[in-house]
């Protein structure tokens, strides 16, 4: 079984790259090959006799570029194999992380729209907060800059009529306390009203 194998990499497509990199990343540094893969590992080391000698990387150069090249789909091969990729696993990685950028400002925008368009009703306040979370993890991955409190007013504005009393809760709760009216107390307050309304209507033994 190879590292890739054991590592259960997926190869390289234009809807994985977060994934991607950070599974990659981390088979290189098991085989001790990512400090050579981004430039950082010194080609020349002192001998034994305190002399400056040239250190011959190219059998880990082409190891590198076999266990990345391996892995990178047909589909996104032609524009991380450009300006030398094709040969050099230094300028490969260069290559896949700028492809990476860009797919990332993409990403980042369909992220954004998943979450600020998130349904919110009556019969589905569970799997929204669980979705809201979902979508708030893959911004983090993606490197967002997140406005905690514009979002917990989203959350509000979306908040249905029929739920009215727990948005009022929630805004008396805001205005008479010091709390701050982010997207996390926002979900965990309409955690708690659900479930109190829901125990509420529960029968009495």
């Amino acid at each position: 079984m190879d590292s890739s194998d054991k590592f259960h990499l997926p190869e390289l497509t234009k809807d994985n790259y977060v994934d991607w990199v950070s599974k990659m990343s981390s088979v290189l540094k098991a085989k001790e090959l990512y400090q050579l893969v981004i430039g950082k590992e010194p080609s020349k080391v002192r001998g034994d006799d305190g002399k400056i000698v040239e250190f011959d990387q190219s059998k880990r150069l082409d190891l590198a570029h076999a266990m990345i090249i391996t892995w990178v789909h047909s589909s996104v091969s032609g524009r991380v194999k450009k300006n030398g990729g094709a040969n050099c696993p230094k300028k490969l990685w260069a290559n896949i992380l700028e492809f990476g950028a860009s797919k990332k400002q993409a990403n980042k925008f369909k992220a954004w729209y998943r979450l600020t368009h998130l349904p919110l009703r009556v019969d589905n306040v569970q799997q929204f907060i669980s979705a809201f979370w979902d979508g708030i993890a893959v911004l983090e991955s993606l490197d967002a800059t997140i406005d905690e409190e514009s979002l917990g007013h989203i959350i509000l504005m979306k908040i249905p009529v029929e739920l009215a009393h727990v948005c009022n809760s929630i805004i008396a709760s805001g205005t008479s306390s010091s709390m701050e009216v982010t997207y996390e107390t926002v979900l965990e307050m309409l955690d708690s009203q659900i479930s109190a309304d829901s125990n509420s209507m529960l029968p009495k033994p």
